[in-house]
Parts: C-alpha cells; structure tokens; sequence
C-alpha cells in the first residue's frame, strides 16, 4: 500500500470514528490533543461494555473482526490527532515488527495509534490511550513551543 492510500484510508478511519462518536456517544471530537480525553472515555465505555464471567452466558463478547474494526476506527481518529500536532506519514511497512500493519512514522519514531487503542479496547484504563498520548508530548514537542 502507498502512503497515500494508507493516508486516505486513516483519514477515512478518523472520520468514522467522529461520527460514531457523536452518533452513538454524544462526544464530539475535534482533533486536538484534549480530545484525546474524550477518546479515553469512549474506549473504556466500550472496555466496560465487554462481558465477562457470568455475563458471557447472556451476551456475546465482541468477534475478533469487531475488535480489530474498532480498533482500526479508533487508532485511525489517535493517529490523525498525533499526526496533526506533531506531523508524520501513514505507512504500510513491508518487513520489521510492524509488517503489514498501519503505522504512523512520526520524527523518526514508528508508532502503531491502531495497536495503542486495540490495547485499552482489550485490556481497559491500565492501557489508556490518553496517558500514551501525554507520554508521547516530551517526545515531539520541542522546547521552543
């Protein structure tokens, strides 16, 4: 895939996620880092939505493809904020641990925004995508600013 059909598909990606957002969550999202936070609160609803224990005898537990369009909806809209504040490039690499996977190359530095949200999707607020992103601040962001 080129880069820029990666780009077009991620950027479709992020806004399915607005949309869903506003549609099913009533949060508007605006690309900004603090929208960030409303993300959080999205993917740790859905997180708390997932049945467990007892509960999986009344309802099912989202399908492996569910999860991965989630994620791949999610990731699309935390890669296009963090592409927009600090810049990058969509890739698909060939070879390396990101095979075949998505990935946003940002200063150097490749990152996975669909692997981060599938993360806290799977395994809750211990993989929150808001303190990635705060992580991520002292990386990019130059003094200067």
């Amino acid at each position: 895939m080129l880069p820029s059909e990666a780009a077009q598909l991620m950027a479709e990606y992020a806004q399915d996620a607005v949309d869903l957002a506003r549609n099913k969550f009533e949060i508007e999202l605006d690309y900004s880092l603090e929208s960030v936070e409303a993300l959080n609160i999205i993917l740790q609803s859905q997180f708390e939505a997932t049945p467990t224990g007892w509960q999986l005898l009344y309802r099912f537990r989202p399908s492996k493809r569910k999860l991965r369009m989630l994620s791949k909806t999610w990731g699309g809209y935390l890669g296009e904020v963090i592409r927009r504040q600090w810049g990058g490039q969509w890739l698909m690499p060939a070879d390396g641990p990101f095979k075949g996977g998505v990935t946003l190359l940002v200063q150097g530095t490749m990152l996975s925004p669909v692997a981060r949200a599938h993360k806290q999707l799977a395994n809750g607020a211990d993989a929150s995508v808001s303190a990635y992103v705060t992580s991520l601040i002292p990386i990019f962001s130059h003094p200067s600013e």
